[in-house]
């Protein structure tokens, strides 16, 4: 009993996305492929092309000694000799054989390092044949052992309300200055049918 209690002690659950779509960099070093953020099939992640290279960096997303887990989805546009590594700070690297359909993977990390602006990423690197495309969905990193479902970081969330805020006032303002529009028009009408007169600013 006492090691079942252990084994559940020993699960540390974070909960928190730390990728930011808003917030976080992520750039392709070396010239090493291209990289689409939040494309079609790489919805909350990434489209990475080979140009016979992928290099691509995540930066400032860990946040010191620790453990952290990865989780997302993974598929490539074709499955022969299309192959995936990712690593936290040059530690604890996962190679993964793509197919064409997606796949979940969940890979736990135990960083040793203190955070620095030198040790602050994670990386993912492939040798895959020019033009190979991977799309990685559902992004998701988080302090602790254990995987949970997919959720955007509180900072994606607030610029999601702010964008609908400002659209829904561009609307009411839109709408606003078309019925302002309709209530001269009318108000026009109606002089010309009293009167049967055309005014300077009814011509």
């Amino acid at each position: 009993v006492s090691s079942e209690w252990e084994a559940v002690d020993s699960i540390q659950i974070g909960g928190r996305n730390l990728y930011s779509k808003v917030n976080t960099r992520v750039e392709m070093l070396s010239s090493k492929g291209t990289l689409l953020k939040d494309v079609l099939g790489a919805e909350n992640g990434f489209k990475f092309v080979s140009n016979g290279a992928i290099h691509a960096r995540i930066r400032c997303i860990e946040k010191g000694a620790g453990q952290y887990t990865i989780s997302f989805l993974i598929k490539s546009s074709v499955a022969s000799s299309a192959s995936i590594m990712f690593e936290i700070n040059d530690m604890g690297s996962k190679t993964i054989a793509t197919t064409t359909s997606y796949q979940k993977v969940t890979h736990t990390i135990n960083n040793t390092l203190s955070y620095s602006t030198t040790y602050d990423f994670i990386d993912f690197e492939s040798s895959a044949a020019s033009g190979v495309e991977f799309y990685i969905k559902d992004f998701k990193v988080e302090i602790g052992n254990k995987a949970t479902d997919w959720t955007p970081a509180p900072e994606d969330v607030d610029a999601g309300i702010a964008a609908a805020k400002t659209a829904a006032n561009t609307a009411q303002t839109t709408a606003n200055s078309a019925q302002t529009s309709a209530n001269t028009a009318n108000s026009l009408l109606s002089d010309l049918s009293n009167d049967n007169k055309l005014t300077a600013v009814e011509k």
